[in-house]
């Protein structure tokens, strides 16, 4: 049995100004969400068995959580030179990021005809995370040529993205020859 639980929260707001020469916008949008389950009971019970021997395995799901941040700013420019000439530009700006979301299982095993005296055990622990950015800038040029809507237009653009991520896997096996009560 586990319950899910999801949420997402989402800001943002823009300014826009406009007069005879500039049109100018600049905007901001924030988003934090989170995903996972805040507590889970006994996912399993299984039996194995080979020859004569029995083995329950018993199995507990730990708790799942994941969160993250989008942020990300924007601003554009364009002025008027004249009445056929126009000049623009615009820069955009956006992050991710997560902190590192962990989660460990657990496995407990036991032999007929203890089943209650776990003889060994493992912990598989896995985690991951994500960060990343990116960011564009351009600069635009528009004149008209014509009465008849003939344009020259050039546009220069960069962008540039990076992302970094981490990820963990551990298995720690504990057999009771070896291990503490408080190991087990």
């Amino acid at each position: 049995y586990e319950n899910k639980i999801n949420y997402s929260f989402n800001e943002g707001m823009r300014l826009n100004f406009v007069n005879d020469k500039w049109i100018i916008s600049a905007g901001m949008n924030n988003s934090n969400s989170w995903y996972g389950t805040y507590y889970k009971e006994d996912s399993s019970y299984r039996y194995t068995w080979v020859g004569k021997d029995t083995t329950l395995f018993k199995y507990y799901s730990g708790a799942d959580d994941a969160t993250s941040a989008w942020r990300g700013v924007d601003f554009s420019a364009s002025y008027s030179l004249d009445t056929t000439s126009t000049l623009s530009f615009d820069a955009r700006y956006n992050y991710n990021k997560s902190p590192f979301n962990q989660s460990t299982d657990e496995t407990y095993m036991s032999h007929a005809p203890h089943y209650y005296d776990v003889d060994s055990s493992y912990f598989n622990t896995s985690g991951y995370q994500s960060n990343g950015s990116s960011a564009s800038f351009g600069l635009g040029y528009v004149k008209k040529l014509s009465a008849d809507d003939t344009k020259f237009s050039m546009d220069l653009d960069y962008s540039t993205n990076s992302n970094e991520t981490s990820s963990l896997s551990d298995v720690a096996y504990y057999n009771k020859d070896n291990a503490t009560e408080e190991e087990l």
